[in-house]
């Protein structure tokens, strides 16, 4: 009987805390073929967001944009200092970046890229984390403790994609979280209003990656 009700206390408390883990995104913006959702995590001052809509171009434009370190400045809001540390092969990259924080200190942050794809549909998935400790600190900078976000890439036909875009970051304790809170809907909006104009140039609109290819030939 001991063992019969422990084990059910047992089992409601894991789904008590699995439900909690399980808060429903709430939808906080609705335009211009953009969609912005927040929630809240357990134990965590801070929203997480996502954000998805639709773009015009291939999926090699698209990788290539959000591969680009030395560009991001031009459609990630803030981004101030981009620089790529680490290059294993078209699947890996490490990167530093100095984010601009009005009045306070500016943020760093060196984030670890990882590609993946699906080769049964064509799915780009790319997980982001920050890695804190990668480099020495720098003076004068708070290095971003906790980031952690991904993009999926899923083609809808050679010339559109549906974006999934998701993350999670403690910006730091110095950073009101009502502050980052109210503003959280804002910057993801702008990021994918930036990656639907910049994608089309040039510089993108030409690349190409045998990788994104060559699992379907095999």
């Amino acid at each position: 009987m001991f063992k019969s009700t422990t084990w059910l206390t047992l089992s409601l408390l894991c789904l008590s805390v699995f439900s909690k883990a399980q808060t429903p995104w709430e939808l906080r913006e609705d335009k211009e073929g953009i969609q912005i959702y927040t929630r809240e995590l357990p134990n965590k001052k801070y929203l997480e967001f996502k954000a998805t809509t639709e773009i015009e171009a291939s999926m090699h434009s698209l990788i290539a944009l959000l591969k680009s370190v030395d560009q991001m400045s031009d459609w990630m809001k803030n981004f101030e200092q981009n620089k790529l540390l680490a290059s294993k092969d078209f699947w890996h990259q490490v990167s530093y970046h100095e984010v601009y924080i009005p009045i306070l200190q500016n943020r760093d942050v060196v984030l670890e890229l990882k590609v993946s794809r699906d080769a049964s549909n064509g799915e780009v998935r790319i997980d982001m984390l920050g890695l804190p400790s990668y480099l020495p600190y720098q003076k004068k900078k708070t290095r971003i403790q906790e980031m952690k976000g991904y993009w999926v890439c899923v083609p809808l036909d050679e010339q559109r994609i549906r974006i999934e875009y998701g993350m999670y970051v403690d910006p730091g304790s110095s950073i009101p979280s009502w502050l980052y809170n109210m503003r959280i809907k804002k910057d993801p909006f702008t990021t994918l209003k930036n990656i639907q104009a910049i994608v089309k140039e040039s510089a993108f609109k030409d690349a190409y990656y045998t990788e994104l290819v060559e699992q379907d030939n095999r």
